[in-house]
């Protein structure tokens, strides 16, 4: 998947195991931001590579991170460039070719 490429809420939620619902939630609360794209009268919003990632790690994570950390490791995402497949955060190193394979 390419930073480039972006998923509907439908998409991502099937890609996930989420519900768009749920997606949405997150979107509108400020966990994670979505692009958005106008097809005809609707917009749609659109989430990317960085996206897709956080929510994977936030699953496995959750209990290990503050929402400040959390906010911390979103962030670090988003500032990846596309082919990079580790992530160094202070102390904690990812792997993230094993979260993108899944």
């Amino acid at each position: 998947m390419s930073q480039s490429q972006n998923f509907t809420l439908s998409e991502a939620g099937y890609v996930l195991g989420r519900s768009p619902a749920t997606l949405n939630k997150a979107v509108d609360t400020g966990i994670i931001q979505a692009r958005q794209r106008k097809v005809g009268n609707i917009i749609q919003r659109l989430l990317g590579r960085a996206e897709l990632r956080f929510l994977r790690l936030a699953d496995e994570l959750e209990k290990d991170l503050t929402p400040a950390g959390r906010r911390r490791l979103y962030g670090a995402l988003r500032n990846l460039p596309d082919d990079a497949h580790k992530l160094q955060l202070g102390q904690l190193q990812l792997d993230l070719a094993q979260i993108d394979n899944v």
